[in-house]
């Protein structure tokens, strides 16, 4: 195990040149016990994705300015009831669906930070509101929803 001790930056570099992306570059300090680590051509990458979200959508997400971390990715900085509002602007869709346009795999995750608090706030309803465990449980956006989504917009603009 101690021979592999410091692999990880190495291996996440590999691994992100693999996809075809510019080789990331980072700063170690060793002292301090922390990195950073700093993409080049980022914007291209947010561009990319942004286009993707048109192409399933057809809009685009707006992501509002933040005090963020020049090393964190735009989609972290984006509000988790934003982004599952604008999802479901495609129509009723499963958790499990949810979760993979919105990039989540881990389950407690995805139902603690997006789908309890937008039920909770009545943006989002279940198709099935007697059983909410049901394996055929969808979800969908709410008339409040569309208008905290497109008051969210306006205010971005």
């Amino acid at each position: 195990m101690c021979e592999q001790a410091g692999t990880g930056l190495r291996m996440m570099r590999e691994s992100w040149r693999k996809l075809g992306h510019p080789a990331p570059h980072y700063k170690n300090d060793r002292a301090g016990k922390a990195f950073e680590f700093f993409i080049p051509e980022l914007d291209k990458e947010v561009d990319m994705a942004s286009d993707l979200v048109k192409a399933m959508f057809g809009k685009s997400l707006r992501v509002r300015p933040s005090t963020q971390s020049p090393t964190q990715s735009a989609t972290q900085s984006a509000d988790p009831i934003e982004r599952l509002l604008a999802a479901l602007l495609a129509g009723e869709m499963s958790a499990g669906k949810l979760r993979e346009i919105l990039g989540i795999k881990h389950r407690p995750t995805f139902r603690a930070n997006y789908l309890h608090p937008a039920i909770q706030a009545g943006l989002i309803e279940r198709t099935l509101p007697d059983k909410p465990n049901s394996r055929l449980q969808k979800y969908r956006i709410t008339a409040a929803g569309r208008q905290t989504l497109a008051a969210r917009e306006k205010d971005a603009q």
